[in-house]
């Protein structure tokens, strides 16, 4: 019987231990469990002795060794970002969404992401996105929803909350659809579980023993330490990567003033499916040997965009602790959560992976999406 490979790291004062069901998030910075206000003070770290542990690798996850990283956007990359969204606006009547881009919108969530130094400990993550077969195997076990796995390719291309959905997850058959066989879900057992909502993402990865990782975390295996924008670094490389296009000129021009066409035009402004890169949807995972990043994750830009474990806020990272940063708790009558890595629909500037969507603000506990996946992580301790 294959043994799966053993990683050896070199750590000051850790013992490795297996993951457990429920495994959560480091807490920012030792926060304790009272604390629901996202302004976490760091805990000293011990200084022991560095040693030598064994870390089991899972199959299918990499494991990121403890250390610091830079992350966020620097101030020149979000001007050129907010240039990129501006093309989506209507020809006609750009100032009637101009808030999507500037003030208010996407440039206000920019100054939340400037570069800041965080320290991560060890954890592990998916090489991939969850596919549909993952999936399957969760709720044919009765531990995950099977509403998402009724959902077809032809489903749709914005946003649903559907009805009856369990927005923080269940078992099976309850609520929804009632108890019924399991379907074998959309488009094929190893394209990118979608059309889930946060909550039923985090269920599927507590029944696997480990969490949806950090939002620091994602965005520490996608980059690495040396700034990158994109997982393979600095050039964009439209050709290699599964994205989107910007909005049709022509669509556009169409929208006059006090008049839209599109019956959904906030979502429309997300982009539209680009087959130049091989894919006009979502690919099977790992299809795109060239989107691999640093440590060997697959589709983190591009593919579908990926649900975290962090609350959303429109100041990002403001009043975060720098040492293993987690915005949980927060007062938020939305209940949004962050999302990362653009996808098949959106345009290629929105797959960096120093940013977060800038439609954030729409991603509360009930939506889910046909562009919209997730993965695992855990703690390795």
């Amino acid at each position: 019987m294959a043994r799966a490979p053993v990683l050896v790291l070199l750590v000051a004062g850790a013992t490795a231990t297996p993951a457990r069901a429920g495994d959560t998030p480091p807490r920012p910075g030792g926060a304790e469990a009272g604390e629901r206000d996202g302004q976490a003070r760091p805990a000293p770290r011990s200084r022991k002795a560095g040693r030598v542990v064994r870390v089991e690798r899972r199959r299918g996850e990499v494991v990121i060794p403890a250390g610091a990283f830079t992350m966020g956007v620097a101030a020149e990359d979000a001007e050129e970002v907010v240039g990129q969204c501006e093309l989506s606006l209507p020809v006609d009547n750009p100032a009637r969404y101009d808030w999507l881009c500037r003030e208010g919108g996407l440039r206000q969530q920019l100054e939340g992401m400037r570069p800041r130094e965080v320290q991560l400990g060890t954890f592990a993550i998916d090489r991939t996105e969850v596919t549909v077969e993952d999936y399957r195997a969760c709720a044919q076990a009765g531990a995950c929803p099977i509403d998402p796995l009724f959902a077809g390719d032809e489903r749709h291309l914005a946003g649903v909350v559907a009805p009856g959905r369990a927005a923080t997850g269940g078992r099976a058959g309850a609520p929804g659809r009632g108890a019924q066989a399991v379907p074998a879900g959309p488009g094929g057992p190893d394209l990118p579980m979608v059309n889930v909502t946060w909550g039923e993402a985090q269920t599927y990865c507590r029944w696997r023993g480990g969490r949806l990782p950090t939002e620091a975390e994602w965005e520490r295996a996608g980059r690495g330490t040396d700034g990158r924008p994109w997982p393979w670094g600095g050039a964009l490389r439209e050709a290699d990567w599964n994205h989107g296009k910007v909005r049709d000129p022509a669509l556009r021009a169409l929208e006059r003033v006090g008049q839209v066409n599109s019956p959904n035009l906030d979502e429309d402004m997300l982009g539209h499916p680009d087959g130049s890169d091989g894919a006009m949807f979502a690919a099977p995972v790992a299809t795109f040997p060239w989107g691999q990043g640093p440590h060997g994750t697959f589709d983190q830009a591009g593919n579908v965009a990926e649900w975290v474990a962090d609350e959303w806020v429109a100041e990002g990272y403001t009043g975060l602790p720098a040492v293993d940063p987690v915005r949980q708790g927060v007062v938020d009558a939305a209940g949004r959560h962050v999302v990362r890595g653009g996808s098949w629909r959106q345009p290629p500037y929105l797959g960096r992976v120093d940013m977060r969507d800038p439609w954030n603000l729409a991603y509360g506990p009930a939506y889910a999406a046909a562009y919209i996946g997730f993965r695992c992580a855990r703690s390795v301790r």
